[in-house]
């Protein structure tokens, strides 16, 4: 009876009092793969609730989601990895005829504070917070966001398979500087779902 109080639903109360068999052996994808229990709408609901409205919502209109690119086993410093960056965000300004002003890069959340202050010095263009309290999918509610660009992200794939945002992948498959399989995979998952390149 406690159930009930504690869940304030009476099916899941009756979930947790009559402890039904599990199936311990299912799975759960986001998108559809192979016999897993597709979670797309729930993820989705939930990605929802996170999204808050913030002062410069309307001024983002691209994104670049990054991810750990420099590993000490391989020749890709942190400043060629600003000028690789660099050389894209131009690129991306002339696409969509957009200032610096209205790309915005959300670092990886395990980044050090560090690099992300050399990176805020660094890149032309505008960043998120440090500790800014949002996830980088939760961010593709925003209706301003017209292109979303990554080196390799869940959320770029995810922006382009459940938002229809336009995406592209800033290809690093063919480079010798950088850890070979990961971006490989990367290049062949957005080959997989459609994901253009922009080089």
């Amino acid at each position: 009876m406690a159930s009930i109080f504690l869940t304030n639903n009476q099916d899941v109360s009756r979930c947790v009092h009559l402890r039904p068999t599990v199936n311990w052996n299912e799975q759960f994808a986001i998108l559809p793969r192979g016999s897993m229990t597709v979670i797309r709408d729930q993820f989705l609901a939930n990605l929802q609730k996170l999204h808050t409205i913030t002062d410069h919502e309307q001024e983002k209109n691209i994104f670049f989601f990054g991810t750990i690119l420099t590993d000490s086993r391989f020749d890709f410093d942190l400043q060629q990895e600003i000028d690789f960056y660099n050389a894209r965000i131009e690129k991306i300004k002339e696409l969509h005829g957009i200032t610096e002003d209205q790309i915005w890069y959300k670092h990886h959340p395990r980044l050090s504070k560090e690099v992300w202050q050399i990176k805020k010095e660094k890149l032309n263009c505008r960043l998120y917070e440090f500790d800014a309290p949002t996830i980088a999918e939760a961010e593709l509610y925003n209706p301003h966001v017209t292109a979303v660009y990554s080196v390799g992200s869940t959320a770029l794939l995810y922006s382009a398979a459940l938002f229809k945002i336009p995406s592209f992948l800033l290809d690093l498959s063919g480079s010798r500087n950088v850890h070979p399989s990961a971006y490989k995979k990367y290049k062949y998952i957005a080959d997989r779902f459609g994901i253009p390149n922009l080089n």
